[in-house]
């Protein structure tokens, strides 16, 4: 890497990979949650995944970008960590409320690139790439709102009854 569009090139395979990654497991979430506003939220935010791989696809035509999907260590190993979670938990409750902690890991990475890819787009003028990049951002931001929402509102007292 050479410059900041390389960095910002970066950022974008690394956003492909946990949105590839997000489009393969979220089915198998969903299909295991028995939550309905939690079951819910996954879908819908599984509908705008595809919406934001398609800004992404947008976005790599403009910059001419070969997005060959590497894959990212550090990415996969979060969804490694919440396949093992799933397996692992027993308790419904339990399992709905760490869940949400496990998901927030992912937002949270996915909150942190987007972010950077916003910057980096508009240090290089490149403001319409930027717009679509915040647009996700924003959404990003939203599944957060709501998985955090949920986990104060009535998760996490759930499981506290399983003491």
């Amino acid at each position: 890497m050479e410059n900041l569009k390389d960095l910002l090139c970066h950022q974008l395979k690394a956003l492909y990979c946990v949105e590839d990654l997000t489009i393969n497991y979220f089915p198998l979430i969903i299909e295991k949650i028995d939550e309905p506003k939690l079951k819910n939220a996954l879908k819908f935010h599984l509908k705008e995944t595809r919406a934001q791989i398609s800004r992404l696809d947008a976005i790599s035509k403009d910059l001419k970008f070969n997005n060959n999907r590497a894959e990212f260590t550090a990415i996969s190993g979060l969804f490694d960590q919440m396949k093992e979670f799933m397996i692992n938990v027993k308790n419904s409750n339990v399992f709905n409320a760490g869940l949400i902690a496990e998901l927030q890991r992912i937002e949270h990475f996915e909150i942190c690139a987007y972010g950077t890819a916003v910057c980096y787009a508009k240090e290089l003028g490149l403001y319409r790439i930027a717009s679509l990049l915040q647009e996700t951002l924003n959404e990003e931001y939203g599944t957060n709102d709501k998985l955090s929402l949920l986990a104060k509102v009535f998760l996490n007292y759930r499981a506290v009854e399983q003491v």
